[in-house]
């Protein structure tokens, strides 16, 4: 579903939680048998349009410049009909809240961002959702492009150790943003995440997503990280191994007392 979109500049300005336009640019939708009104003088909807937008309506506004000139254009979600049923759907099937934080992360992920559910509609598409059937194509893709970094990156920050919690690179990117972590803190987490194989996938995922949010001497230690997570050491503290060895003495433990009781039987 990825495009590229030609614009210079790429305007959101959000009246509402689901519209993005400026509303000074808007004129109503027509009515049942009424004329359409004239838009404002600075509206950039011509005067004799034959669609007429309210600021109920989900676009977006796309401006470059053209002989040095600005030139813009709404992409609406619904053309004909207005409206933003499918973006609400879209938020709704898959919230991506960036105002989350490490007392709340916990929460966000189990809650309300539902893995399975964004990762239908981010891999197989928006017109998924039955709200979406119909609708505008090219406000699909821009509408996509403009979430999907945000829906890879909150995916990676929920990603969930075997009890169910956030994996430690979560905590770790929190304290990395309000710079309070240091290299002892940060191998701090690195063993935390042996103990789960879907927090060390957190880190090559991350690395293959959002390389671009890091400085060079943290991708070198994500890359050390890696190779880390290899070594014995950090296999030796991954839950699996754990229970296995576990599962292992206790059958050693239940032969001997076997051994023990048929001797004494003896």
């Amino acid at each position: 579903m990825k495009v590229s979109v030609k614009a210079i500049i790429l305007i959101f300005s959000l009246t509402s939680v689901y519209s993005f336009h400026i509303s000074n640019e808007l004129i109503k939708r027509k009515e049942s048998n009424s004329t359409i009104p004239e838009a404002p003088n600075n509206s950039t909807v011509p005067t004799n349009s034959t669609v007429v937008h309210s600021q109920n309506d989900a676009f977006f506004k796309i401006c470059s410049f053209k002989g040095g000139e600005e030139v813009c254009e709404e992409i609406y979600e619904d053309e004909t009909n207005g409206g933003s049923t499918c973006t609400k759907a879209i938020q709704k099937e898959c919230p991506l809240d960036m105002n989350y934080n490490e007392d709340n992360i916990n929460v966000y992920c189990s809650s309300y961002f539902n893995a399975d559910k964004c990762k239908k509609i981010y891999s197989e598409g928006f017109n998924t959702l039955p709200e979406c059937n119909g609708k505008n194509q090219k406000y699909l893709e821009i509408l996509y492009e403009n979430n999907i970094k945000k829906y890879t990156h909150t995916s990676i920050i929920c990603m969930k150790d075997n009890d169910g919690k956030v994996c430690p690179y979560t905590s770790y990117n929190f304290l990395r943003k309000y710079g309070q972590v240091d290299d002892s803190s940060f191998w701090r987490y690195m063993k935390e995440s042996c103990k789960s194989k879907s927090c060390m996938d957190v880190i090559p995922l991350m690395l293959e997503n959002e390389a671009h949010r890091f400085k060079n001497d943290e991708l070198q230690l994500l890359t050390e990280a890696i190779n880390f997570f290899k070594t014995n050491e950090c296999t030796a503290l991954t839950s699996d191994t754990i229970i296995k060895y576990k599962y292992n003495f206790s059958n050693i433990i239940g032969c001997l007392f076997a051994i023990i009781s048929l001797y004494i039987l003896l």
